[in-house]
């Protein structure tokens, strides 16, 4: 800061460094701070703790805030009373983190993510020798929302983990962003759809985040969501399957569908997802990478626009399954796979027509 001022009043005996603090004030452009406390030097450790009130200006911490946590922090000022107690050992002050005992809380303006926004929140803050904990609760679009992060940062590597169970999203209204935002970070049917009506709930069974991006690799959790009365238009990706067969639906109805997912080894492995277009059922199972990377095989149903007629009636109700791979946002369908299935299908179609035409035949002979 250009502007800083600090006054401090200290009891004590200056030969072994103990000292009461009576007052330290603090004052600048990014803080202001009025404590009281102590300072203790014994021979294996100096402990310095303080109780008061602060106030410190965060607007200069926005943007690494939001480059750090991938999430969008407008924050404004951290306020009211704290207290604190922070040790070195052998003098020294560096990791000092690991010994802080802290509780304070964060006023901020607009927290935004994975399309979901919650403004002016006074957020309860605490760590405890290096494991940080925070209470974030809010409302939005008549549903809630609810986070208790707990940071290790002692852990190598330093990662976030929610409470087992954890109820994050509670019948809130889904919305264009979150469709594009979060939903399509776990399914790949999400990418590029579009809602037209419906709440959802999400729940995390476990989660637990790495930090660092070079071990995102160890990311682990699993987590379940729960569509209410949910429409949406149908994906690119659903687009590309039901061009396959000819089918030309939009509407994609979710209503009262659970889709549990499970991270581990850098993919997102979903069970089985069934969503009814124009009267087909059309199943994806797979797994997504979270390097947006595709494995999945794609269930689509026979129609008379593509086999024809004749041959419909003896497939009808016969799945044809389809590799898909690529990325979320250029899936790509294994059509060599699709066609060599579609001629066996057809192949065995022709076999029992050629069967009944010559039963019709020797009946009629005999008759």
């Amino acid at each position: 800061d250009e502007t800083f001022s600090a006054a401090v009043e200290l009891k004590g005996d200056l030969s072994d460094g103990s000292m009461d603090i009576d007052t330290l004030r603090i004052d600048s452009e990014t803080l202001k701070l009025t404590a009281n406390g102590s300072y203790e030097a014994r021979e294996s450790e100096t402990r310095l703790t303080l109780a008061g009130t602060i106030k410190a200006r965060l607007a200069q911490f926005s943007e690494p805030l939001t480059q750090a946590l991938k999430t969008e922090v407008v924050a404004q000022e951290a306020g009211g009373p704290f207290q604190v107690s922070i040790a070195a050992a052998d003098g020294k002050w560096d990791g000092v983190w690991k010994t802080m005992v802290l509780d304070t809380a964060l006023a901020i303006e607009r927290i935004s993510g994975y399309g979901i926004t919650l403004e002016q929140l006074k957020i309860p803050l605490q760590m405890d020798r290096g494991v940080a904990s925070a209470q974030i609760e809010g409302s939005i679009s008549k549903g809630k929302v609810q986070l208790n992060p707990t940071t290790n940062l002692t852990a190598a590597p330093a990662a976030v983990t929610f409470p087992e169970n954890t109820v994050v999203l509670k019948s809130v209204a889904l919305t264009q962003e979150m469709l594009s935002g979060l939903l399509a970070q776990i399914h790949p049917l999400f990418k590029g759809a579009v809602v037209g009506q419906g709440n959802i709930d999400l729940n995390f069974k476990h989660f637990y985040w790495p930090l660092d991006q070079t071990h995102q690799d160890k990311a682990r959790f699993k987590g379940k969501l729960r569509f209410n009365d949910t429409y949406l238009t149908s994906s690119p990706l659903l687009d590309l399957l039901l061009a396959l067969v000819k089918s030309d639906g939009r509407q994609l109805d979710l209503s009262g569908q659970e889709l549990i997912f499970t991270c581990q080894n850098g993919r997102i492995h979903s069970d089985p997802v069934t969503v009814t277009v124009k009267s087909h059922p059309v199943t994806l199972v797979g797994s997504m990478g979270l390097d947006n990377s595709l494995d999945y095989v794609a269930s689509v149903p026979i129609t008379v626009e593509l086999v024809g007629k004749t041959a419909f009636p003896l497939l009808e109700g016969t799945l044809l399954n389809v590799p898909i791979s690529g990325t979320v946002s250029k899936p790509r369908i294994d059509m060599q796979a699709f066609k060599a299935e579609l001629k066996t299908l057809t192949s065995r179609a022709g076999q029992r027509l050629v069967e009944e035409k010559a039963g019709e035949w020797l009946k009629k002979l005999f008759d």
